[in-house]
Parts: C-alpha cells; sequence; structure tokens
C-alpha cells in the first residue's frame, strides 16, 4: 500500500511538473507569434536593489535601461515609461523622454525613486512610445530581461 501511494505521488507530480512546462513553452511560443517590429527596443535594464537604507528616507532605488534604436532611421521623442508594482499594487509611475536616437545607436535612461515600503518583491514593468510612419504614437511593452 506504501508503494502505491509513493508511486501514485510521483506520477502526479510529473504529471504536473510536464502540464506547467508545456504551457509555459505554449505561451512563450504564441508571445512570439504576436510580437510585432517596432524601432525601439529596450536590451537591457538593471535595477539597484542594494542602495543606502536610511530611516527618514526610506531606500534609494535606481533603474537604468539601455534602449536601441532598430531601424535605419533616426526616431525623435521616445517616451519612456517604467511602473513599479508591489504585490500587484502600483508604487511609482516614472516617465522620461529621449529626444532622439540614431540609427543602431544606444540611449542609457536612468531612473531614481524613493522606496518607502522597503519591499524586496517589486516588479518593475517597462513601456516605450514613439511615433510611426503615419504619425500615430505606438505604445508597446517592452519586454526585457531585468537584473
Amino acid at each position: 500500500m506504501r508503494k502505491i501511494r509513493l508511486f501514485l505521488g510521483i506520477v502526479l507530480t510529473a504529471a504536473l511538473i510536464l502540464g506547467l512546462c508545456s504551457q509555459d513553452v505554449l505561451a512563450a511560443k504564441k508571445q512570439k507569434e504576436n510580437k510585432e517590429e517596432h524601432p525601439v527596443a529596450v536590451i537591457k535594464a538593471t535595477v539597484d536593489r542594494n542602495s543606502f537604507d536610511n530611516e527618514t528616507t526610506g531606500v534609494k532605488r535606481t533603474c537604468t535601461l539601455w534602449v536601441k534604436n532598430l531601424s535605419r532611421e533616426t526616431q525623435k521623442d521616445i517616451k519612456v515609461n517604467i511602473k513599479i508594482y508591489d504585490n500587484k499594487r502600483e508604487l511609482e509611475d516614472l516617465d522620461k523622454t529621449i529626444e532622439e536616437i540614431d540609427p543602431g545607436a544606444r540611449e542609457f535612461v536612468h531612473f531614481k525613486w524613493d522606496d518607502y515600503s522597503r519591499s524586496h518583491k517589486q516588479k518593475i514593468r517597462i513601456w516605450l512610445t514613439y511615433t510611426n510612419d503615419e504619425g500615430k504614437e505606438v505604445t508597446f511593452e517592452a519586454l526585457t530581461p531585468v537584473w
């Protein structure tokens, strides 16, 4: 009886792991299919979570984004927006504008904010807004590794 329970536990655990893995693979494939080609992209984002801790000001956080122009034309007035979340609750909403990026060039964007919650479970979401060839503003969420 004990061996049967052990066997069933192993089988159910393996089925659960396979189900979760296949779900992740399908979600990644769907995201890849729906991906549009944008002329700008965030190559890398770094977040400094170990800044100076002060009792009166909280924790100073910084985020640096590497934005690259992927097109063959100069991109102007690119708006960068980051939102900082803590357990699905929005803590901060920060905006900056990049005046101009030459073709193939990278631009560094630095954000600073005070974190009074002192939570280590913060997530950052990044949005870029640019003007397309038709003169319309296009906003998209930049999917990037955040370190």
